[in-house]
């Protein structure tokens, strides 16, 4: 919780510095609607590199700046294919993404000083696939920022990294959304439906992806991630290596039935403490 509430202070602070002026080379911007959709075209564009002079941080990489339908002075970001790179006086990371079968910009690796990093999979192991569609980006996002605090890199580069790594996971969010229905990096088309409530929906899905962020950040990765499994599944009382959602589910209902406060001797804390083990795992087994 610490992490995310310092992120969204963080969020707030460098949307007055980047989207205010600052948000990459300017290009001239507008829009032209037809029945399937509406057509933006960029505001601004990280493509040709950008240093961004309030805090020393350079930005070069296919990011692109679109004014938000409908409120005016509000941007998100776009991303393509290519490699990303923030760089300052203290650090250097490079991110190499791609965009996969379901229009998803992913990372592949990414490089911090020079050091090569893998991504993450969906399951919190190191990916070893090679079409790149179980990569998750929330996961990688978390292991990447791990690694970049380890780095000791300033917290003008953190932060950066911080908002482009939230602006990637919001961007694919409205592509399997279909809010976004198509785009390159010289447009986007925003489904009518949508137009009218495209920033309030941007507004939440950017605090579910921090919320993400959070939850992977705290939850670790790999044999870490492993370990937190195995706590919870302790308390749904089953073996640490169980898997099987329907043997989870069926676990859980009995779990209920015995530690219900109404029923026997269970109380709210206990039946609390069921229900977030499962949830959690749940979620876990089921993650994208």
């Amino acid at each position: 919780m610490g992490f995310f509430i310092f992120l969204i202070i963080a969020f707030f602070i460098i949307k007055s510095i980047f989207f205010s002026g600052g948000s990459g080379s300017s290009e001239g911007h507008s829009h032209q609607g037809t029945s399937n959709g509406s057509t933006y075209y960029p505001a601004g564009q990280f493509e040709t590199g950008f240093y961004i002079e309030q805090i020393h941080v350079y930005a070069k990489g296919p990011v692109f700046t679109y004014d938000t339908p409908t409120i005016k002075d509000e941007c998100f970001y776009v991303f393509g294919e290519g490699e990303l790179q923030i760089s300052n006086s203290t650090g250097e990371l490079k991110i190499a993404l791609k965009k996969i079968g379901d229009n998803r910009i992913v990372p592949m690796h990414f490089y911090i000083n020079g050091s090569y990093h893998p991504v993450i999979d969906r399951y919190g192991n190191t990916y070893a696939g090679i079409d790149y569609t179980t990569v998750s980006v929330g996961r990688t996002a978390a292991a990447l920022l791990n690694e970049l605090e380890a780095s000791l890199v300033d917290q003008h580069l953190y932060n950066r990294t911080c908002l482009f790594l939230k602006e990637l996971l919001v961007f694919n969010m409205l592509v399997k959304r279909k809010i976004i229905t198509s785009y390159s990096n010289h447009y986007i088309t925003v489904s009518n439906a949508d137009i009218s409530t495209f920033y309030q929906t941007f507004d939440k899905l950017s605090e579910q992806a921090f919320n993400l962020m959070d939850k992977y950040i705290t939850e670790g990765t790999g044999e870490m991630r492993e370990d937190y499994i195995s706590e919870l599944l302790k308390i749904l009382e089953l073996p640490t290596d169980t898997r099987d959602l329907n043997v989870i589910r069926n676990q859980y209902k009995q779990l209920a039935k015995k530690y219900h406060p109404d029923r026997n001797k269970g109380t709210e804390e206990t039946m609390k403490k069921i229900n977030v083990a499962y949830e959690e795992i749940c979620a876990y087994l089921k993650a994208s």
